[in-house]
């Protein structure tokens, strides 16, 4: 009973403190907030993958590293002048999704409208830069089978006598052929769909914003001043209830006819 008594008081009497402290905390935890703290937003592109490659060489996991590097950053800022490379490059993330048919290209910003452009810049800019290196890679395998085509025709031109050891020899180096031809072919294939695949499956929505909020600070200020205030306000009044405040207003008894 003491207890809430001694609440009671120091609401009525410390109630201005109280208020006046949980509305300075937030003031100024608002105002620090806008002062210092830089606004971002954040838009996402979609990218569809090409089919995981099976060697390994193209993966889900390299494309999301490559999005973020200074040389895919160098290439997209060229589409929305003004912005630096070096700064671009330190604000986007790329991460594929659970099934690695998806590419998400992240990009933070502190304006809003630029943000959009700029995960669309990067996404276009991966997949020009991934159809180029399926071309390389390509041209890198197609010249290594046309070289062994070249040796196994000139094995075949010097090959010379008959009977069937001859015939034997020229069977095995008919099926190396065969076996490079369909290997070339595989290949031609396998890039042709994975260029294919590749494309903007969905380009980034307006931004959304991220980061700390002044509002969220400002909750918190408030919080905190009132904390301290009631800190404050209970240690005013530790004394409560010692030296008889709380008996105050008790009525006093006297007899009747005093």
């Amino acid at each position: 009973m003491l207890e809430l008594q001694r609440n009671l008081y120091v609401l009525r009497r410390w109630w201005w403190l109280l208020v006046g402290a949980t509305l300075v905390g937030g003031l100024v935890a608002y105002g620090v907030t806008k002062a210092l703290v830089k606004p971002q937003y954040q838009a996402t592109s979609l990218v569809a993958l090409a089919p995981e490659d099976p060697t390994g060489v193209f993966s889900a996991a390299a494309d999301a590293q490559r999005v973020s590097t200074l040389a895919s950053a160098q290439a997209a800022v060229r589409q929305v002048p003004g912005v630096s490379a070096r700064d671009l490059a330190a604000h986007v993330t790329g991460s594929p999704s659970p099934d690695n048919q998806l590419l998400y290209v992240q990009v933070k910003w502190p304006t809003a409208d630029l943000a959009p452009r700029l995960a669309d810049a990067l996404a276009t800019t991966f997949i020009r830069q991934e159809r180029a290196r399926l071309e390389k890679r390509y041209s890198i395998i197609h010249a290594s089978l046309v070289a062994q085509e070249r040796h196994l025709a000139q094995l075949i031109r010097s090959t010379s006598g008959s009977g069937p050891a001859n015939t034997w020899l020229q069977g095995q180096y008919a099926d190396a052929l065969s076996k490079i031809y369909q290997q070339d072919a595989q290949s031609r294939s396998g890039s042709s769909l994975q260029e294919t695949a590749l494309e903007l499956a969905q380009p980034a929505p307006d931004a959304v914003a991220t980061g700390v909020r002044a509002t969220f600070n400002a909750a918190l200020g408030a919080a905190l001043g009132l904390l301290l205030a009631l800190v404050i306000a209970f240690a005013a009044t530790g004394s409560y209830g010692a030296s008889g405040e709380e008996d105050v207003r008790r009525p006093v008894l006297t007899k009747v006819g005093d």
